[in-house]
């Protein structure tokens, strides 16, 4: 089973550019014309948050568009410059809000979640408790097969310090999902490839398509970016094995910036 995870979109009403710099509805296009053309082969494809930048009705009608001409079926999270009632008002997310928090998909070969981490009116993501315990439900089943938990927002320090803000309940989230055997934990929001353990679960951060992160692990570090070549994970289920891939698609875009996140 392969499973494609894209992450930070960032569309905007009109195409415009994402931070006045990123040309974010033509790295979606060109991702797409990417996977139509090349070998990959895959089940689902998952999109991890902030499809849009301005939470604009514009911009989730050039996702669902775009994405659309896949051969595959898209899932969506929000992340936190997302609009929620916009995304249910084009049927990226279930109108029914459990099922917009926490959604368990079944395959034959592993179980995918979808978690809402954002935090309405905040950057920074967390969980109540009552997703916590759509959670608790949605895993209530653990036959064996890997299971893929799907969230925007990063439970872990990252060392990009402008992105690090304190994860709501982390402790709470944690201590539900401990002693779980092959859970995997993906998350997007940091536009940069990461890969940790949190109490023997495997974390893993997907890279932008749109706007990747200056490599800058200073106290000032997180909140700048170039424009660059869209980036995405590949999952692949083979067995009680996952292997996880990160790539780039080749548009031989030449690298700019860097530029800033605050405008």
């Amino acid at each position: 089973m392969n499973i494609i995870q894209i992450s930070d979109l960032h569309l905007c009403e009109n195409n415009k550019y994402a931070f006045l710099r990123a040309d974010s509805a033509l790295a979606l296009h060109r991702t797409v014309d990417y996977f139509l053309h090349s070998s990959i082969q895959a089940d689902v494809v998952v999109v991890s948050g902030d499809v849009s930048t301005d939470g604009s009705i514009g911009a989730y009608q050039t996702a669902k568009k775009e994405l659309a001409r896949l051969p595959w079926p898209v899932y969506y999270i929000p992340g936190n410059h997302d609009n929620p009632a916009a995304m249910q008002k084009m049927q990226l997310l279930p109108e029914d809000w459990r099922q917009a928090a926490c959604r368990r998909i079944e395959f034959p070969e592993a179980v995918i979640i979808l978690l809402d981490s954002v935090r309405r009116g905040q950057s920074r993501g967390g969980v109540s408790d009552e997703t916590l315990e759509l959670l608790k439900s949605a895993l209530s089943e653990d036959d064996g097969r890997p299971t893929f938990l799907f969230m925007h927002h990063v439970p872990f320090r990252t060392g990009y310090t402008a992105m690090d803000e304190p994860f709501e309940q982390v402790e709470k989230l944690m201590k539900l999902l401990s002693g779980r055997q092959n859970l995997y934990m993906c998350c997007g929001h940091i536009h940069a490839p990461i890969v940790t353990k949190m109490q023997q679960i495997s974390v893993n951060t997907c890279p932008p398509i749109c706007m990747a992160m200056e490599f800058d692990l200073t106290p000032q570090g997180g909140d700048m970016f170039y424009t660059s070549e869209p980036q995405f994970m590949l999952h692949v289920v083979e067995g009680a094995q996952v292997i996880t891939h990160f790539a780039t698609v080749p548009t031989g875009e030449i690298r700019k910036g860097p530029y800033t996140f605050s405008i």
